[in-house]
């Protein structure tokens, strides 16, 4: 399953991709074709902790495994990860929580519009999964995080805990 953007495609890594990527980043990009930016200490360790809080996701629902991956952002003329998306689980009572980043030196070019418009997209197409929207938490400095929202077709409908919380709702009967 690959999803093809303008200038991307969206790539999602296997259960097994996800445990190379753990240990070696560069590895698993190599595994689909791509190069993966070096990240600092700090990225590694939440990338660690966060990569393992999905794998246990895929792990105990393989059949939601592309709502528990985390998405390469591959640049089509790169070959390049220009950051990473996905969703924090499978879906639950119709909706799915989007997280996302940009790596810094690709952040301001609207890759990551592009990449959440798409994902949005395939989320709502799915009619076996019956989602009807799709959440964002963003904080409340992070304007860029914000724009993306917005333009994608985000309301911001809470605050919570310093948080901005933001749906992107599915139009019934309608793939978005």
């Amino acid at each position: 399953m690959v999803i093809e953007t303008k200038r991307m495609l969206l790539i999602p890594y296997t259960i097994e991709q996800m445990h190379v990527a753990l240990r070696d980043p560069a590895g698993a990009a190599q595994r689909i074709g791509a190069r993966v930016c070096k990240p600092d200490y700090l990225e590694r360790f939440a990338r660690a902790r966060i990569y393992s809080a999905k794998i246990h996701i895929m792990e105990a629902d393989p059949d939601s495994w592309l709502f528990a991956t985390y998405w390469q952002m591959v640049l089509k003329d790169t070959h390049s990860i220009a950051g990473e998306i996905g969703f924090k689980g499978p879906p639950v009572k119709g909706e799915v929580e989007l997280g996302y980043g940009t790596h810094e030196f690709y952040r301001n070019r609207g890759y990551m519009t592009e990449a959440v418009s798409a994902l949005c997209q395939f989320a709502c197409s799915q009619n076996s999964a019956l989602i009807l929207r799709v959440m964002a938490a963003t904080e409340k400095r992070n304007y860029a995080s914000q724009r993306v929202l917005e333009k994608c077709g985000f309301l911001c409908k809470k605050h919570q805990k310093g948080l901005l919380i933001w749906f992107f709702e599915k139009l019934p009967g309608k793939a978005e």
